[in-house]
């Protein structure tokens, strides 16, 4: 319970929501300068090709700013400029203009790295920019005016839940999903899965099967955590806190065990609230 008092003061939830994001979003950076060469014009994701997906809708005054805003060099000058921040975010009072100023540079730098990508992106990306328009709403100069702090915590839970929901019920309909076979098949893919795993999971129908269904309940259902009791709430996000886990060391997807336990915080303040009423 004195974790649930501790983020029930909303400095305290912004706090710990900027230390994870801010982490998440470092690690995330320091992978894209480490794989940098890709984003150069021989690598996967070369400028020279995806400006072709830009042309369509933007017009010939902007290409040229354009065109080196998302080059290599812009990219580079991008994901420092990001670093930088996120560093300073964490060592800068939340609720003042060096927070904003953060956060501002923060979002852009996400905005221009996500409008560059059209493809190969993953639901982390867009999570992670509606938890930075969060803090840019909520925390800095907006804290102590009005009720914007408490709006940005709630919009953030509310998204967290209907992330988690969607992804579940997604999958509920999905026959793959529903027969186990889908478990397999994503082990079993060269991206994002495991020989070991899925040879293990082709020898066993019954647990993947039982890792489908677990899956499917435990995203569908992740919104009742917001009017639950305290215990269940807090088994909720510890399950939350393991499946992302065993995700980012089975299937890579460490962006996602970050960014989205971010939102944790925003969950436990606005259940605190529901339960005040």
């Amino acid at each position: 319970m004195s974790l649930i008092l501790f983020l029930s003061n909303i400095e305290n939830a912004y706090i710990v929501i900027v230390s994870i994001f801010s982490i998440g979003q470092l690690i995330s950076s320091l992978e894209f300068l480490f794989i940098r060469k890709e984003f150069s014009d021989v690598g996967a994701f070369p400028w020279k090709i995806l400006r072709f997906e830009h042309q369509r809708y933007l017009s010939s005054n902007i290409r040229p700013a354009i065109s080196g805003l998302f080059s290599y060099g812009g990219v580079l000058t991008t994901l420092i400029i990001r670093i930088i921040a996120l560093i300073a975010i964490l060592f800068t009072p939340i609720n003042s203009l060096q927070f904003t100023i953060c956060v501002v540079i923060i979002v852009a730098t996400l905005i221009i790295m996500h409008s560059r990508q059209v493809y190969g992106g993953e639901g982390s990306d867009q999570m992670s920019l509606i938890i930075s328009i969060c803090l840019l709403t909520g925390g800095g100069i907006f804290m102590n005016h009005g009720y914007m702090a408490q709006i940005s915590l709630f919009f953030l839970a509310a998204q967290s839940c209907l992330s988690y929901t969607a992804a579940g019920v997604a999958k509920l309909v999905s026959p793959k999903w529903r027969s186990g076979y889908a478990t397999f098949e994503i082990f079993n893919t060269a991206s994002h899965g495991s020989l070991n795993v899925a040879s293990f999971l082709s020898k066993n129908r019954a647990l993947s099967y039982t890792l489908s269904w677990s899956a499917i309940l435990f995203e569908s259902s992740f919104a009742v955590c917001l009017i639950s009791p305290w215990p269940v709430l807090l088994s909720i996000l510890t399950l939350g806190i393991i499946f992302h886990f065993v995700n980012a060391i089975v299937m890579g997807l460490n962006s996602f065990l970050w960014i989205f336990v971010a939102t944790y915080p925003a969950i436990i303040y606005t259940a605190a609230s529901i339960h005040q009423l």
